[in-house]
């Protein structure tokens, strides 16, 4: 559920009703997996509108970090800490996979804009909620705002090798065939996360099985949302091939014995 393609127009309409993540202090605004700026506008602004829509869908970087309330992030060693970045820019991350770190009891984010037309400005792509870890492919020249659920939790290029895991598996996004091995799981809701879910509003518990790190609907395989704790244990199996991934959002999964 965390990974969600927004057009430029939908997502800064949603941004001005709804709260943001903020880089600097992630638990403000908890509700938001959109993304995106925020802005107030004038009587007379809106009545001079040129007509285009009323809000304008492109920013720049700056206004972006304003609106996210963030300050430019920077290399650390290991990683990359909170903030925003231009990618490929110096002092920034460079176009890859990254492994995004997080928590199981509170939700981390990602809003990634991409150039627009216009010289020095970029709209709203993909925005990125998550529980425990996610991976992410960054592109060159797109503007990128990490908010981790920790100030102690990074943003670092992907490790080829396979993550130090072992069942049962929690909250994150496997590579399937590196991470965690083909076959069939039984997942059921986490405990660790009920309340991070319950503080997203209408969130649940969900499996989501994607071909490519490219996360469109086009590459979403399967999709299992289960009811929250509060409404009774429930568990769904999902059956996993190699090169795949497999998201794990609130659950815990166990692979079915042979």
């Amino acid at each position: 559920m965390s990974h969600r393609p927004l057009s430029a127009a939908a997502a800064a309409l949603l941004l001005l009703s709804l709260p943001l993540y903020a880089c600097t202090s992630p638990t403000q605004g908890a509700a938001d997996l959109n993304g995106g700026a925020e802005r107030s506008y004038t009587d007379e602004e809106l009545a001079n509108h040129d007509g285009s829509g009323y809000f304008p869908t492109t920013f720049t970087f700056e206004e972006l970090l304003e609106d996210h309330r963030c300050e430019a992030g920077h290399a650390v060693d290991g990683g990359f800490s909170a903030g925003g970045y231009i990618v490929g820019a110096e002092g920034a991350p460079a176009a890859g996979t990254y492994w995004l770190a997080g928590q199981d009891d509170e939700t981390g984010d990602l809003a990634t804009y991409v150039p627009a037309e216009k010289e020095g400005h970029y709209q709203p792509s993909i925005a990125v909620g998550y529980l425990g870890f996610t991976l992410f492919q960054l592109h060159e020249g797109d503007a990128i705002f990490f908010s981790p659920a920790s100030d102690q939790d990074l943003m670092r290029p992907l490790d080829p090798a396979p993550l130090d895991v072992s069942a049962p598996y929690v909250n994150g996004l496997y590579r399937v065939g590196v991470d965690i091995p083909a076959g069939t799981y039984t997942i059921t809701q986490s405990s660790l996360s009920e309340t991070a879910i319950a503080d997203l509003g209408n969130a649940q518990p969900q499996v989501i099985v994607y071909s490519s790190l490219d996360f469109t609907t086009d590459n979403k395989v399967s999709e299992e949302n289960l009811p929250r704790l509060e409404e009774g244990p429930v568990s769904v199996t999902v059956t996993v091939e190699n090169g795949q991934f497999l998201e794990l959002f609130g659950t815990v999964t166990n692979p079915e014995e042979a």
